[in-house]
């Protein structure tokens, strides 16, 4: 809205390019060491939060050339470059290697870029299935549909306190019985979140200005 304001398309080069500064400055700023210099402020006005603009930024740039990245003549070696890279990815993660400075941010930045790209492809691939009226298909199409509200609500329902489970896992290391409970808290504070979108839903103005529906 602000860039068709100053009179800049949103698929031209000054926007991509004015967007890329934008999300490179943000991202500075939430770095740990920088924003800690802004003190009590800084949580206050979210500014941690700011280095998720990039991952925006390129999921926009993503919706509005997906037709033409699909018909990319050079997709499917994409496609394995990214599959190669992440994979790679995975295999340092597991190796005892320290980053810090700027090489953490580099590796952080890329994890986390190529982990959202093999979910898309993956959805990508599979998108006939999530498009059919199957009971699971639903659900995660629902579920994609409400992420946003999920990120902005968990906050609130997260578990202040899991200390106690977290020192008895450490000395009983249990895999299975481990993910089972992460697993039950994660859905019921999914199903929370749910019930607080669907009742903040229920106003437009809420629904419009916090939760940005049209």
């Amino acid at each position: 809205m602000f860039t068709e304001k100053i009179h800049i398309r949103n698929n031209n080069k000054i926007y991509y390019i004015s967007s890329l500064c934008l999300a490179t400055i943000l991202y500075i700023f939430a770095i740990p060491t920088v924003s800690s210099r802004l003190n009590n402020i800084c949580l206050i006005i979210g500014v941690p939060m700011l280095r998720y603009y990039l991952y925006f930024l390129i999921g926009n740039i993503v919706r509005n050339h997906l037709d033409a990245i699909i018909r990319w003549k050079y997709r499917n070696q994409l496609t394995a470059v990214i599959a190669i890279v992440f994979f790679i990815l995975l295999i340092i993660k597991q190796i005892p290697l320290k980053f810090s400075g700027i090489a953490f941010h580099i590796n952080l930045v890329a994890v986390e870029l190529f982990s959202l790209s093999m979910i898309f492809m993956i959805f990508y691939k599979y998108r006939s299935y999530f498009s059919s009226q199957h009971c699971f298909a639903k659900a995660f199409t629902f579920l994609g549909k409400r992420t946003l509200d999920i990120y902005l609500i968990h906050y609130f329902f997260l578990p202040e306190d899991l200390s106690l489970f977290g020192n008895y896992f450490t000395t009983h290391p249990a895999m299975i019985l481990e993910a089972l409970f992460s697993g039950i808290i994660t859905l019921l504070v999914v199903v929370f979140c749910l019930f607080i979108s669907e009742a903040l839903r229920c106003n437009p103005s809420i629904s419009k200005y916090l939760l940005g529906t049209k």
